[in-house]
Formats: C-alpha cells, structure tokens, sequence
C-alpha cells in the first residue's frame, strides 16, 4: 500500500468499533508496579473503570486520563467507526 492509499482509507475511517489507546503517537506508555505485578497504567485504569461504570468511550479517557499521574506525560486517545453511534453508546455496546 502507498502512502497516498493510506491516507485515503484513514480519512475514510478504518477503524470498526471503538479503538483505544494508551498514549498519544509521540508519547511512551508507563508500567507500574501494582501490589505485585506490573500492568500498564492506562490498561489497569481502562479495566478499573470498565468494572464499575458502563459510560461512553469519550468519558472512559476522559476518567483514565485525569488518574494518570501527571509525571508521567501519558495522554491516552480514542476513536470510534466512522458514522456509527458508537460515540454516545456506552462500551460495552459499541
């Protein structure tokens, strides 16, 4: 695939469903020790809210990103299947 193939089918949207990630392009995603094992902090706080709320995929980054440490210049991201309604659906439904 070419470059300009890329960049067609990104702008027409190649993701299905809900994709998230843990940090921004340029940024490094963190591993912390939690009790005894080693986790990504996004993913532990991604499933920490996953267990006790069932919002949209815009609030579950909006909570992940504010227990992020600040330290640790993490900002996860998200984005949803081109015109769905998976942006206002919570999760589990998207």
């Amino acid at each position: 695939m070419c470059e300009a193939e890329f960049v067609a089918d990104y702008k027409n949207g190649v993701v299905k469903g809900v994709f998230f990630a843990s940090a921004q392009p340029y940024q490094t995603a963190k591993d912390v020790i939690i009790i005894d094992f080693y986790a990504g902090i996004f993913s532990y706080l991604l499933t920490q809210y996953l267990w006790q709320e069932t919002g949209t995929p815009e609030q579950a980054i909006a909570y992940t990103n504010k227990q992020i440490p600040r330290r640790f210049n993490q900002n996860p991201l998200y984005e949803v299947e081109t015109n769905s309604r998976s942006r206002n659906r919570g999760i589990y439904f998207a």
